[in-house]
């Protein structure tokens, strides 16, 4: 389900439409992000740290410490509400951060907490409901499958694709 940091690199790699840049005309297929690493130093252009994960943990391996759930490019609207054949709730995408909280930290009547797998899982059935009879994963769902948005703010005009990343231990649990 998750993406992991891999050893840093020096190596450059182009910016990839859609994702770095704004894609023009409308697009199709999602881009293919090929950037297999989510964290290095970065000291051919001085910048220092290049990656969230990396930039908030000084790591780049994730181990069994840490787990980042963030998006590329942007993320949706919270107030906004998938497309239709991604959900049957018309729940607003706010709702997946509620019910992922609820189950991770118990409070969803069981009293337990969960780990992030689960509580994803829980988040995106609670959120999306069921697809062709099957309730929605978060492997599954819109958030990790990605979507295309139009902008038209200065300097970002066109198309983007956004899409969730989970990157590092899946497996863990808050106390």
């Amino acid at each position: 389900m998750g993406d992991t940091i891999g050893t840093p690199f020096l190596e450059v790699k182009p910016p990839i439409e859609g994702i770095d840049y704004p894609k023009q005309p409308l697009p199709g297929l999602p881009p293919v992000n090929y950037h297999q690493y989510y964290g290095y130093h970065d000291s051919i252009h001085i910048t220092g740290a290049v990656g969230m994960p990396y930039a908030w943990t000084g790591r780049t391996n994730m181990g069994n410490d840490y787990c980042y759930i963030g998006f590329e490019t942007t993320s949706p609207y919270l107030q906004d509400s998938p497309p239709g054949s991604w959900t049957i709730t018309d729940y607003a995408y706010g709702y997946f951060p509620y019910y992922f909280y609820e189950y991770l930290l118990g409070r969803d009547g069981s009293v337990v907490h969960h780990d992030i797998a689960d509580s994803l899982d829980y988040a995106a059935r609670e959120t999306f409901g069921t697809k062709q009879g099957e309730y929605y994963t978060y492997e599954d769902s819109i958030l990790n499958i990605g979507h295309w948005f139009y902008t038209n703010l200065e300097g970002m005009e066109g198309w983007w694709y956004w899409r969730m990343r989970v990157i590092g231990y899946e497996d863990g649990v808050l106390p």
